[in-house]
């Protein structure tokens, strides 16, 4: 760690509390743990690698280049150890070997368990007959790493390698496979039961059903689910743009507010789309072979005559208790998927379909979830439409009220303006007649002329009383009495 030199002012100040952690670490004798379990080990790796480069001799190969560079990738986590180390550890099934499910499956590969001819001619004079003890004509320490140990565990033990290399891959990964299908089970049996048991959706058929028989001729007692999915289809005859389904999601939106969130309902549904009943259903099958094989082999199989085994070999003490606990739960899972068949045969009866129709069966959940993103699609669809017709009826609100005030502004204005040229021409004729009052006489006075002209000339056009006739007529008065000032 970094020292700390300068420690005045600092939390290292306090010498008496460093005193007192010294003897309470002396009394509990924590420094002679240290002692022990970090005491410092003499290092003699000089030593080693002079006896490994005096000792080195060139070794040989025999494997196929992908197959040793195979063995090199699988089992690289235990290049510490030594070729006969390793095999040790394989043999006595070491938690370490059990636990690296990696090196297991490559334990099962076809070309470690069926050895090719002429594999077995290279290796037979490296072998060791572990039952009557011959030994090698040639040393196996003449081999490279990967070769030594295929020589010492595929080849000499190839009478019971495959049964051996099966069992415990199975009875270490069981219980990964196991979980997983109790999970996609669950998940299954979680949806069949909100299916069953919701109301939302049921009332959602009905009324799709009651407005179909009223558009219909020929009313149907019920639908089947496969009909959900062409409500899309049907457009209406006023907007192409608008299906039957968009009526319907805008209808349940508006006047039934509590059925609309029969999608959540149908949410879960969504989580198990992925989910193929007949394949999951082979998997549960393939597992439950496999337990089964197990249990032969280790019964009846070559791993039942202990004689034949290697006599380090712990293969059979190591999984005895295991496959007891892996057939109990290859019983469960079995059960459990009986009864998630017998739940599916009844909602699928109850929603009119055939349990017994594979394709039927297949596709009787995504029936739920096609229908579901239909739906949203439309709700969203829909509510966009409806938020562009309300920003435009706004704007055209708000459009014609501005025209409506500036048309009140201009008569405001014309009004003050007509003011402005009456109280200017009592000023000039020096009188303090209202502005109204000298309005409504010049009026009178030009709607009298234009009476009297149109009796002398009735052919010609009057002058209209309007407000052009009425300024007009102002007009004709300012003039004159400019002329008369």
């Amino acid at each position: 760690w970094e020292k700390l030199n300068d420690i005045e002012e600092t939390l290292w100040a306090d010498q008496n509390q460093k005193d007192e952690t010294m003897k309470e670490l002396k009394r509990g004798g924590i420094f002679s743990q240290i002692e022990e379990s970090f005491k410092v080990k003499e290092r003699t790796i000089k030593q080693t690698k002079n006896k490994d480069k005096r000792e080195k001799t060139p070794t040989k190969s025999f494997l196929p280049r992908d197959i040793a560079q195979q063995f090199g990738i699988n089992l690289h986590m235990f290049s510490q150890y030594s070729p006969e180390q390793f095999v040790l550890k394989v043999l006595q099934c070491d938690n370490e070997i059990l636990q690296n499910s990696t090196a297991l499956e490559f334990f099962t590969r076809e070309d470690l368990v069926n050895v090719i001819q002429s594999l077995r001619r290279a290796f037979d004079p490296y072998s060791t007959d572990y039952l009557s003890e011959d030994g090698p004509s040639k040393d196996p320490a003449e081999l490279d790493r990967p070769d030594r140990i295929f020589l010492e565990l595929c080849y000499n033990l190839q009478y019971y390698w495959y049964e051996r290399s099966f069992c415990l891959f199975t009875l270490t990964t069981y219980e990964r496979d196991y979980y997983d299908f109790i999970y996609r089970l669950q998940k299954i049996d979680d949806v069949i039961q909100k299916l069953r048991h919701g109301t939302r959706f049921k009332s959602i058929l009905y009324i799709i059903v009651e407005i179909g028989n009223y558009m219909n001729k020929r009313p149907a007692e019920g639908i089947k689910l496969s009909s959900l999915n062409k409500l899309a289809f049907v457009k209406s005859s006023v907007d192409k743009n608008t299906s039957f389904l968009h009526f319907l999601e805008r209808i349940i939106r508006v006047k039934y507010p509590d059925l609309y969130g029969f999608t959540d309902d149908l949410s879960k549904v969504e989580d198990i789309g992925k989910i193929s009943l007949d394949h999951l259903e082979q998997e549960c099958n393939e597992f439950r072979s496999k337990i089964d094989e197990v249990v032969r082999i280790l019964k009846e199989g070559k791993l039942s005559d202990h004689s034949r085994l290697h006599p380090k070999d712990l293969i059979v003490e190591k999984i005895t208790y295991k496959i007891r606990r892996a057939k109990v739960k290859s019983d469960l899972l079995q059960d459990q998927f009986k009864l998630i068949n017998i739940d599916l045969k009844k909602l699928m009866s109850h929603f009119g379909e055939d349990f017994n129709d594979s394709e039927a069966k297949n596709s009787f959940f995504q029936h739920f979830i096609e229908f579901s993103v239909n739906f949203k699609k439309c709700a969203k669809e829909n509510i966009e439409r409806e938020d562009s017709q309300r920003v435009y009826e706004q704007r055209k609100n708000m459009l014609e009220s501005r025209q409506r005030t500036a048309s009140n502004l201009n008569s405001d204005l014309q009004g003050e303006e007509e003011d402005a040229v009456d109280v200017l021409l009592a000023k000039l004729r020096g009188t303090e007649e209202k502005p109204g009052l000298v309005r409504r006489r010049k009026s009178t006075r030009y709607t009298a002329d234009a009476a009297a002209q149109t009796r002398k000339h009735p052919k010609k056009r009057p002058i209209p009383a309007g407000s052009n006739g009425v300024l007009f007529e102002r007009t004709q008065a300012m003039l004159k009495d400019t002329q008369n000032i």
